[in-house]
């Protein structure tokens, strides 16, 4: 995704879909575990967005 800068900011105002398929099963955990959330202003540059889905089942487990 490419966005231009705001006007007035050395940034701009990024909204993108957060992904939601895997959520959906019971038990599974949608983190971002690198970057910034939807809605934020992004520096220029370029910013790497990352979300790892965890099973939660399998930390509660470890937990034990």
């Amino acid at each position: 995704m490419t966005v231009n800068t705001d006007p007035g900011l050395c940034g701009a105002t990024v909204t993108y879909t957060t992904p939601v398929g895997l959520i959906t099963v019971r038990g599974l955990l949608l983190l971002m575990t690198a970057g910034q959330a939807s809605g934020t202003v992004f520096p220029v540059g370029t910013t790497t967005v990352t979300y790892q889905v965890v099973d939660v089942r399998v930390i509660l487990l470890l937990a034990l």
